[in-house]
């Protein structure tokens, strides 16, 4: 590649007798003037996701993270999702066998899934999940006449607790067993309808146990998801932060699958195919 000179020829005129003064002070107003050109020129545009999302959603997101840092009493929910084997409304792999695997839900933008359908995986990290069919119940219930496609994943968003245009694309089903899914909650049980989002919430037992392991990853988790930029609005009560519903903050149940956890990969499907199709 062929290189610029630079040099000017600066040199060669000072040698040659060129009567060539410039004060101090024009060499700094040069300096500031090319500094500012390429600050101008080159700079990276700044706030770029609050040009594109109206403000008044960045608004809602906001005040709903900030709401979901404080959990209350009187906002834990007595309907849970539990997994047990006598829920009607859940979907069971084969009911009879004695490690039965159920079926769970994510939405993603990841693509690593597309070529995994009917695999069995082993989970790298935590994948936080709903139980299926809630979400599709959700989407014939309350999207059904929605025919806007980005008024639809609005909606979604809104019900799993995510910042607007998040970018998710497609469902992924798994089949798993209930002993890798806990509750993200401060009680992680899965079979009972009731979650609390504080450990002095929980009611005194005296087979209540908590792992040293587990308050640290809930405590990690608290102290990075109620940021004014780039936070969540996580419960912490077994339920997504519904940000979309002026009547109620309740979403969809919520659990994440472990890592390491041996799951299978049922299906990936668009987000319109999974929710309206």
């Amino acid at each position: 590649m062929q290189r610029t000179n630079l040099n000017f020829g600066l040199k060669s005129g000072l040698r040659s007798g060129f009567n060539f003064k410039v004060s101090v002070k024009a060499i700094v107003l040069m300096l500031l003037a090319i500094a500012t050109f390429t600050l101008v020129v080159f700079q990276i545009p700044q706030g770029l996701y609050s040009q594109t999302i109206p403000a008044d959603l960045i608004s809602k997101y906001n005040l709903a993270v900030a709401d979901a840092k404080v959990a209350e009493l009187d906002e834990v929910s007595q309907d849970l999702v539990a997994i047990t084997k006598d829920n009607k409304f859940l979907i069971w792999q084969n009911k009879t066998a004695p490690k039965d695997k159920l079926l769970v839900a994510t939405w993603t933008n990841y693509t690593g899934y597309d070529n995994q359908v009917g695999q069995p995986i082993t989970t790298s990290r935590q994948t936080w999940v709903t139980v299926a069919p809630e979400l599709q119940n959700f989407c014939k219930e309350k999207l059904k006449d929605v025919t806007n496609q980005s008024d639809r994943t609005l909606r979604l968003e809104q019900l799993l607790g995510l910042p607007p245009n998040n970018g998710k694309t497609r469902f992924v089903e798994f089949w798993v067993s209930p002993e890798n899914l806990f509750r993200p909650s401060a009680d992680a049980e899965i079979t009972d309808r009731t979650a609390f989002g504080e450990f002095t919430q929980i009611p005194p037992s005296p087979d209540a146990t908590i792992k040293l392991s587990y308050l640290q990853w809930f405590e990690k988790l608290r102290s990075q998801s109620y940021n004014a930029t780039g936070g969540y609005p996580w419960t912490r009560m077994g339920y997504t932060y519904d940000w979309g519903n002026p009547k109620s903050e309740i979403g969809l149940s919520e659990f994440v699958i472990d890592t390491g956890a041996a799951i299978e990969v049922k299906s990936v499907q668009t987000t319109d195919k999974y929710c309206v199709s």
